[in-house]
């Protein structure tokens, strides 16, 4: 086996090997996997000679799989046969989504505003030591967040003192590491349009403020 868990809905590679440790070459030697149903290789197998099969599966659902691997040969008119077990978890892929609940759509230069925005865990297992990072502009700002069971809301306030004309775009990545140190992550981005204040109507002027109202539950940040 690769590893000590796979994912669901996912092909995976259950690998076996076998290892000739005698001085006689192992002829027709069937190695088989068994788990709802049997699944047979043949192979030749010289002296002192590692032979690896693999195994190409899928699981549709998140359970504990138990395997039962065997090679079965004959040598001098007797059948041998070496057997292993060995158990493995079928696991809910972690994962990361954002989802954007207010940001206004334009704004003129140096208004400040609220982008509030929510990161969802979408498995069952809680989503621990989560990372959310936010860019704007020439502002950046990571938040650090011990642990999401499943929905998170985030308010960041923007401080227009430093929103500059230059850069429209701006970006949101959540992710966290599992106990394996295999990396999960995800990235939205959007564009807010900056208006010259001297060249636009100044009913634009309160944007960023007015229409956007920062929730009780929000997590509040501030960046500037």
């Amino acid at each position: 086996m690769t590893g000590k868990h796979v994912y669901v809905n996912e092909k995976h590679t259950l690998s076996c090997w076998l290892k000739n440790k005698g001085d006689k070459v192992l002829e027709n030697v069937q190695i088989c996997i068994q788990l709802d149903g049997e699944q047979c290789q043949i192979k030749n197998v010289n002296p002192f000679e590692d032979v690896k099969t693999n195994y190409y599966l899928k699981h549709n659902t998140s359970k504990t799989i138990s395997y039962t691997a065997s090679a079965k040969w004959k040598y001098n008119n007797q059948v041998l046969r070496h057997v292993s077990h060995f158990d493995f978890f079928v696991l809910e892929k972690p994962g990361l989504d954002i989802k954007v609940l207010n940001v206004p759509t334009e704004i003129n230069e140096k208004d400040s505003f609220y982008i509030n925005f929510t990161v969802k865990n979408l498995a069952k297992s809680s989503a621990k030591n989560v990372s959310v990072f936010f860019k704007f502009n020439d502002m950046q700002e990571e938040i650090k967040l011990k642990e999401i069971i499943d929905e998170m809301k985030i308010g960041i306030f923007v401080d227009g003192n430093n929103v500059t004309f230059e850069e429209e775009n701006y970006e949101i990545i959540a992710s966290f590491n599992k106990d394996d140190n295999e990396t999960f992550n995800k990235k939205i981005e959007g564009k807010i349009t900056i208006h010259n204040r001297t060249a636009t109507d100044s009913t634009l002027n309160n944007t960023g403020k007015d229409s956007i109202k920062q929730e009780q539950s929000l997590i509040g940040y501030s960046l500037g």
